[in-house]
C-alpha cells in the first residue's frame, strides 16, 4: 500500500511503481499527468558496464538517452570512437534532432557528436582531458541530475530569453533561436551545470553547435564570463610549427607564398615555381595566429645563407627585407680604396661547430680560428684559416693558413678544384704572398669585356631613359620640367665609352604606344642599324595599362605582325622589328626595380620574354644600385634628377658587362 497526493493507492503482485501514473486531484477525478518512468528518464542516470555484448546496446547512435555507460572492448559497440571508455548520452524527447553525446576514452580523449536531423555526425576530438578517471562509479558520484528542457526555436518569456539565468542543471536545444541572449550560436544544444540548483554562482555551461564545436563559460562571482571555444585536437595541432614538405615540383595550393598555411615549414627549389618568395632555393616559415588577415610572419632561408622576412598587415603581405648573410665578397678589390680585403670573424671552431666537414667548402669572406680540430684538407688541427674570394664562387678563390707552428699555407681555386696546399717559410712571407697571389683578384671577370665594343648602341624606353627631369623652387613648387636627352644614363655612358648613343624613347610611352611614336619604332626603322639595343619599357605599362595587359607567352606568335595588343604581344613586335631592321645587331632586356604585386607580374613577364627569345636581361630589382638610399631618396616626381641619371649610366654599364661575360655564347658570333 501507498500513498500519492493524499489517496491511498494498493498495487497487485509484480506492479512496477514506475509504471503507476502519479495522480493528482481535480474535483471528484484523478487526472494521469506522467508516469513515475517519464520522469525519471528526463534525468542523467548511470546506466551499466558494458563487458560484453548487450541486446540493443551494440551500436552507439541508437543508445537511450540521458544515459551514462562504461564500455570495453568486449562490449564489442559500434559507431564509438575508440575501443574503451565511457559514452555520455544527452537528449530531449525529440528522437530526431538536437541529441549529444559525449565520449570519455581509456586515452584520456575527449570526443563529442551531435545529432541535428535522422542521423548522427562525426565524432570530433576536443582535446586531452588529464585526470579523467576511468572509474565511472566515482564520475557519477560527483554527477548532477540534469532535467531535459525543451526545444527552442522562437522568442521566450523569462528567465528562457537569456541564457544568462536558465534553470541550473538543464538541457535546452535551440534551431534558429536567434532571439535568445547570450548564446553563442542560433543552433545548437546548452547545458547548465551546478554544485546546486538554486545558485549560479561557480556555475558551467556548454554549448555543442549544430557544427560540433563546444564553447564553455564560468558564472563568478554571479556573472558570466565570455563564451570561449574548446579547440579540436587538429586545431591544436596546427598552432605548432611542423615540417610540412620538400617542394621539389609545381604542387596544387603551394605556387604562392602568400597563401601558404600557417605555422608550416617547406623547403623549396625552382622547380616547385613557387611566387613571392626572394629566391627561387631556400627554407620558408610560416608562423601566424587564427587571424589570417594580420600579424602573420614569413621567414626565408636562401641556398646561400641569406635570412629574408616579411610581415602580413591588414591582409597584405609588406616587401621581402634582408636580415643577414653569410657575406659574399661582392665588391671588386680594385673598387675598395683600401688594399686590405674585408674579412669577417666567424668564431673559435671546435669539433661541434664546424661549417663545414672540408675546408674545401667553407664560407667565403669568413676567418676561423681551428682549435685541435681535424678538418679534411686542413694542414694543421690548429690555426688561423682565412678564405678569400671576389665572389661567392669558389673559382679564384684563395685560402691561407696560420698554423700553431708559425707555418703559412696558402692554395687557391681557378678550375673549380682546390691545388695543394704551399708551404711558406716566415710570418713575413704574407705580404709577398698577397702581391703575387691575390693580384688577379683585382680584376673582375667582367672587366675582361667593355662595351666599347659596341660602336653605337640605340636605347628603346621612356622618360627614365630620355632624361626626363623636374626641378623645384625653394618653396617645392615645379619650376621647370623637360627631357634632357644629353643628360640620359645612355648618352652618359656613351661619353664614358667613346661611343655612340641613339634613344629611341620619349617620356610615357609604353609598349603599346612606342609601336606608332615618332620617337618609337618609325625612328628605328628610319635610322641606321645599330650594334646593340637595350630594351628598357614597362613603367609605364604598369601604370597606364595595368596588369590585365600583361597577356601570355603565347600572344607572340612566329609571324610578330600578328602578335596580340598586350605587354607580351606588343614586346615581341619591338623585338622582332629589331631582328628584321639590323639582323645582326644583339638586344639586351632589362626589369623594372620593383619587387612585389604588379611590378613583380611585369617583371616576370620580361624575363620570360627574354628566355623566350633566347636574350640576356639584367634584373634592376637585384642591383646595389637601384636599391640603395642614393637612388630612391634623389627621386623627384617620380623622375630621377642628374646626379642619379649618371649612377645609373655606371650601374647599367656593368650590369650589360655582366650580362656580356654571363652569356658570352650568344655574343660570340657578333662581328659590329
Amino acid at each position: 500500500m501507498t500513498y500519492i497526493n493524499g489517496k491511498k493507492i494498493l498495487f497487485s503482485a509484480g506492479v512496477n511503481l514506475l509504471d503507476v501514473p502519479i495522480a493528482q486531484k481535480t474535483g471528484d477525478s484523478v487526472t494521469a499527468v506522467m508516469s513515475q518512468k517519464a520522469v525519471v528518464n528526463n534525468f542523467l542516470h548511470p546506466a551499466g558496464f558494458l563487458a560484453q555484448e548487450t541486446e540493443g546496446l551494440t551500436d552507439a547512435d541508437s543508445f537511450p538517452y540521458n544515459t551514462c555507460y562504461t564500455i570495453i572492448e568486449a562490449g564489442n559497440v559500434s559507431n564509438i570512437p575508440e575501443k574503451a571508455g565511457t559514452l555520455i548520452t544527452f537528449g530531449s524527447t525529440n528522437p530526431n534532432t538536437g541529441a549529444s553525446q559525449l565520449f570519455i576514452s581509456y586515452t584520456y580523449q575527449v570526443w563529442s557528436r551531435i545529432r541535428f536531423s535522422s542521423s548522427w555526425g562525426e565524432w570530433k576530438c576536443l582535446s586531452t582531458k588529464q585526470g579523467v578517471t576511468n572509474h565511472t562509479d566515482e564520475l557519477l558520484r560527483y554527477t548532477i541530475a540534469m532535467k531535459t528542457g525543451k526545444m527552442i526555436t522562437s522568442a521566450q518569456e523569462a528567465p528562457l530569453d537569456n541564457a544568462d539565468t536558465y534553470p541550473i542543471n538543464t538541457i535546452y536545444t535551440f534551431v534558429g533561436a536567434k532571439d535568445i541572449l547570450n548564446i553563442p550560436n542560433a543552433n545548437g544544444t546548452m547545458m547548465t551545470f551546478n554544485y546546486s540548483n538554486s545558485s549560479r554562482s561557480g556555475g558551467v555551461q556548454l554549448f555543442v553547435t549544430n557544427q560540433a564545436k563546444l564553447l564553455i563559460r564560468a558564472n563568478w562571482s554571479s556573472a558570466w564570463s565570455e563564451w570561449v571555444e574548446i579547440p579540436r585536437l587538429e586545431e591544436l595541432k596546427s598552432n605548432f610549427l611542423h615540417q610540412s614538405a620538400f617542394l621539389n615540383s609545381e604542387t596544387e595550393g603551394l605556387t604562392d607564398a602568400d597563401s601558404f598555411p600557417f605555422n608550416t615549414i617547406y623547403t623549396i627549389t625552382e622547380l616547385a615555381k613557387v611566387a613571392n618568395i626572394p629566391a627561387t632555393n631556400g627554407t620558408l616559415i610560416t608562423f601566424g595566429s587564427t587571424n589570417v588577415n594580420t600579424g602573420a610572419t614569413q621567414m626565408f632561408f636562401d641556398v646561400y645563407g641569406v635570412s629574408w622576412y616579411r610581415r602580413k598587415h591588414i591582409g597584405a603581405w609588406s616587401a621581402w627585407s634582408k636580415v643577414a648573410t653569410y657575406e659574399r665578397i661582392e665588391s671588386r678589390i680594385n673598387e675598395n680604396n683600401s688594399s686590405t680585403v674585408g674579412l669577417k670573424f666567424g668564431g673559435v671552431l671546435t669539433e661541434s661547430n664546424l661549417p663545414a666537414d672540408s675546408l674545401d667548402s667553407f664560407p667565403k669572406g669568413f676567418a676561423y680560428l681551428l682549435n685541435n680540430v681535424a678538418v679534411t684538407n686542413a694542414p694543421e688541427k690548429t690555426g688561423t684559416l682565412f678564405t678569400l674570394s671576389n665572389r661567392n664562387s669558389n673559382t679564384g678563390a684563395v685560402q691561407i693558413f696560420v698554423g700553431y707552428t708559425r707555418k703559412i699555407y696558402i692554395r687557391s681555386n681557378f678550375s673549380s678544384t682546390w691545388n695543394a696546399w704551399e708551404t711558406l717559410g716566415t710570418v713575413n712571407a704574407v705580404e709577398e704572398v698577397l702581391n703575387t697571389k691575390f693580384a688577379v683578384l683585382k680584376e673582375s671577370i667582367a672587366e675582361y669585356v667593355s662595351l666599347s665594343m659596341f660602336e653605337k648602341f640605340g636605347v628603346i624606353g621612356d622618360s627614365y631613359s630620355s632624361g626626363a627631369i623636374y626641378v623645384l623652387n625653394e618653396d617645392g613648387t615645379q619650376k621647370s620640367a623637360g627631357s634632357y636627352y644629353n643628360l640620359s644614363w645612355g648618352q652618359i655612358m656613351a661619353r664614358k665609352l667613346g661611343t655612340t648613343c641613339t634613344n629611341f624613347s620619349k617620356g610615357g610611352l609604353h609598349t603599346r604606344s612606342w609601336l606608332t611614336d615618332d620617337k618609337g619604332l618609325p625612328l628605328l626603322l628610319s635610322s641606321e642599324p645599330q650594334n646593340i639595343y637595350y630594351l628598357m619599357l614597362g613603367i609605364n605599362d604598369k601604370a597606364k595599362l595595368g596588369v590585365d595587359y600583361i597577356g601570355t607567352l603565347a600572344d607572340i606568335k612566329d609571324d610578330f605582325n600578328q602578335n596580340a595588343d598586350t605587354f607580351y604581344g606588343n614586346y615581341g613586335k619591338i623585338i622582332g622589328n629589331i631582328k628584321a631592321h639590323a639582323p645582326n645587331a644583339k638586344i639586351i632586356i632589362s626589369t623594372m626595380t620593383g619587387t612585389t604585386g604588379t611590378n613583380k607580374s611585369f617583371n616576370d613577364a620580361i624575363e620570360a620574354i627574354a628566355t623566350h627569345f633566347g636574350i640576356p636581361c639584367v634584373k634592376q630589382y637585384e642591383n646595389e644600385f637601384f636599391k640603395s638610399d642614393f637612388y630612391k631618396k634623389n627621386i623627384i616626381k617620380d623622375h630621377p634628377t642628374a646626379p642619379v641619371y649618371s649612377g645609373m649610366a655606371n650601374a647599367l654599364q656593368k650590369m650589360f658587362e655582366d650580362a656580356v661575360k654571363d652569356n658570352v655564347a650568344y655574343f660570340n658570333d657578333y662581328i659590329g
